[in-house]
């Protein structure tokens, strides 16, 4: 299972970088996975995915109550 969702979180991180404006909440990361014909994806792995990539680096995670999203990481620190 590690090397699908090593696929999976290339995939989406891949359809980030293309369209790196606005939030990526887990809503939007299912489109785009299902977009490049991932399926099934949930919203709670999408979720996994998106914190697995903060967690590499490749994210900034922010939070507010009830919200939870992600930008893309500059080299160097902050947001794209």
């Amino acid at each position: 299972m590690r090397d699908l969702d090593a696929v999976r979180q290339a995939a989406l991180l891949d359809a980030i970088r293309k369209d790196p404006t606005g939030r990526w909440k887990s809503g939007r990361a299912v489109r785009a996975l299902r977009a490049a014909g991932h399926h099934p994806i949930s919203p709670g792995t999408a979720a996994r995915y998106l914190a697995a990539l903060a967690a590499a680096g490749h994210l900034i995670r922010h939070e507010e109550t009830g919200v939870r999203w992600y930008e893309v990481a500059r080299p160097g620190g902050g947001t794209a």
